[in-house]
């Protein structure tokens, strides 16, 4: 059976909460009546965000450490297009974590599993 994109989005985001990220659904929108553009045009389905154990403790005045993943999500017969391709590029280049599924990874969710585990991401969820 081949899932849809959606279907593997919402349990990568399921995943990636169930491991301490918080994470958010991204997409370009316009708004005709306040004239402005939310979002860039190919960035990635889903950004990712954790922030340290120790930022939790930390006082209000200390800079807090997290990380960032971005996530292309794709089904299997799913294509990225030229501005996803450049998103990603200009992203890297300035050292942010993006996942491609499809380029990075099989379009699968077990294949992103293997990708996230393989990278050392997890942290809540057994290796």
């Amino acid at each position: 059976m081949r899932l849809a994109e959606k279907h593997i989005e919402r349990t990568i985001r399921d995943f990636l909460e169930l491991d301490g990220w918080t994470v958010r659904k991204m997409e370009q929108n316009f708004s005709e009546r306040k004239r402005k553009i939310v979002g860039e045009k190919g960035m990635p389905d889903l950004q990712a965000i954790r922030y340290s154990r120790r930022s939790l403790l930390a006082p209000v005045n200390v800079r807090v450490a997290c990380e960032v993943l971005w996530v292309e999500t794709k089904a299997l017969d799913g294509e990225l297009d030229e501005d996803q391709r450049k998103w990603h590029e200009r992203e890297r280049a300035r050292g942010a974590q993006t996942v491609i599924l499809g380029v990075d990874c099989a379009a699968s969710i077990e294949s992103w599993i293997e990708w996230y585990r393989a990278g050392r991401l997890n942290r809540r969820i057994a290796a």
